[in-house]
């Protein structure tokens, strides 16, 4: 089985890849240079590497993958921060390397549709303060039905099937990156993370 990771890279320490066994490692950096930790991999092929602008935080690195790619996905994705330790499931600890690869083996090993990697299990109005007008404006805009409570894994972790991604045209992602590339840090980033389980739901239909 194809094993594709993506990762959304700023100034982070990624060694980490280097533990990565039989995966295909897509890394897209929102900064400038090839990190030394990586040089290796990168300049022999054995990753791919792309610098991008550093706009709309991990969702857009995301979007930007599946737009770029919507013709040539595998069939599992998995979707990470470049730091993601401190976000995935070990209660109050702080994540191992070879914790974090246990939960990327347990998605490539089971038949999950999608599933979030957030430590913390959230219903989407927590901790988003003064964003909900916004959050109800981007959900009204891209999916039908009202917005209603529904819960989220925190910090943007998360494997996907491809069928579940093409369940969404690709004009639907592209009219997501607008929401996404005027900032570095757009309101409806934070957003985004609280709407994968849903854009990545057949059960919800989307208005494009």
């Amino acid at each position: 089985m194809q094993k594709q990771i993506v990762i959304a890279l700023y100034n982070e320490n990624i060694e980490w890849i280097n533990k990565l066994n039989n995966f295909d490692i897509y890394i897209y950096h929102k900064n400038k240079g090839i990190p030394k930790e990586i040089e290796k991999l990168v300049n022999s092929n054995k990753i791919y590497y792309e610098e991008i602008p550093n706009v709309g935080r991990e969702s857009h690195t995301y979007i930007y993958h599946i737009i770029k790619n919507y013709k040539n996905l595998p069939n599992k994705i998995f979707f990470t921060q470049a730091e993601p330790f401190d976000h995935i499931d070990k209660y109050n600890e702080k994540a191992s390397v070879d914790f974090f690869i246990n939960k990327l083996n347990d998605f490539f090993d089971n038949d999950f549709d999608f599933k979030g990697y957030g430590k913390k299990h959230y219903i989407w109005k927590t901790g988003i303060g003064n964003k909900t007008e916004t959050m109800q404006k981007l959900y009204s805009n891209l999916i039908n039905g009202e917005l209603q409570d529904h819960y989220f894994n925190n910090g943007g972790i998360f494997g996907v099937k491809k069928e579940i991604i093409l369940n969404r045209s690709l004009n639907f992602y592209n009219e997501c990156l607008k929401y996404l590339d005027y900032d570095k840090n757009p309101v409806e980033g934070f957003c985004f993370e609280r709407l994968w389980s849903i854009i990545f739901n057949k059960n919800y239909n989307t208005k494009i």
